[in-house]
């Protein structure tokens, strides 16, 4: 605790302090997971029963320090309208991959199949953090993404 208090320029405590200070933490995170697992566990018991309606459902806040609990009605996904269909953040495409003579879907593939299928031109494609394609790119930069095998 005193390697952190001297990093953060905040004053330095002896061991019985420090145990003290620790001993706090230790409840409370428990008794914050407890709550959120009793919370999260709400929610599940609605997808069993079979809730089909957005407004049976609640996302949840809480602060177990004020204390606060807040519940509210989660919101649509926004709905925009592409190539005359409609999409959200959770629609998603389903491509299988691999190309009928059995070989592995390179970039350009998918692209051609993007085009060809929804009428779509890719710009940019990325998996996590990865830019995996961009159309800003250098032409040789480009020519090396649409090779690659996913």
């Amino acid at each position: 605790s005193n390697l952190r208090a001297d990093n953060y320029g905040i004053p330095q405590a002896d061991r019985h302090k420090s145990k003290l200070i620790a001993g706090r933490i230790i409840p409370a995170i428990a008794t914050t997971t407890s709550a959120v697992a009793g919370l999260v566990c709400l929610e599940l018991y609605k997808m069993v029963w079979g809730h089909q309606q957005l407004s049976s459902f609640r996302n949840s806040f809480l602060n177990l320090a004020q204390p606060l609990f807040v519940f509210a009605q989660p919101l649509r996904a926004p709905v925009q309208k592409i190539q005359q269909k409609e999409w959200t953040a959770w629609d998603r495409f389903e491509v299988q991959g691999i190309k009928r003579d059995g070989e592995e879907m390179t970039l350009e593939d998918l692209f051609n199949f993007l085009k060809t299928e929804h009428q779509m031109d890719v710009i940019m494609l990325c998996y996590g953090t990865a830019m995996l394609y961009a159309h800003f790119w250098s032409e040789s930069d480009r020519q090396k993404a649409l090779g690659q095998r996913f």
